[in-house]
């Protein structure tokens, strides 16, 4: 996505910002923990989700064909047996809301 998104690095730049900042939106009770796991997913499943993503340049985007090759380079090099595993994280936050 970093080569051949649509505003990547924007994204990326300010999606995280807010979990810096959460604390101060809180009375001092702020929890957070995070879980990782995997997902497993055929070719269907992984290029379904990436074409969901924001970023993602769309059919009819210059930038697609390149794009959808890639990906597609990608699912082929890193799935065995055609399943793709992915790492994944659960941010998971509890908090008291100020009054």
């Amino acid at each position: 996505m970093s080569t051949h998104g649509v505003d990547y690095s924007g994204v990326v730049r300010s999606g995280y910002r807010i979990y810096d900042k959460m604390e101060m939106l809180f009375d001092g009770e702020f929890h957070h923990d995070e879980l990782p796991g995997l997902r497993e997913l055929d070719w269907a499943a992984f290029r379904g989700h990436t074409m969901s993503l924001s970023v993602t340049p769309q059919p009819g985007h210059p930038g697609y064909e390149t794009f959808a090759r890639a990906l597609r380079s990608y699912f082929d090099t890193y799935s065995r047996d055609g399943i793709l595993t992915l790492p994944t994280r659960c941010w998971i936050n509890a908090a008291r809301f100020r009054l």
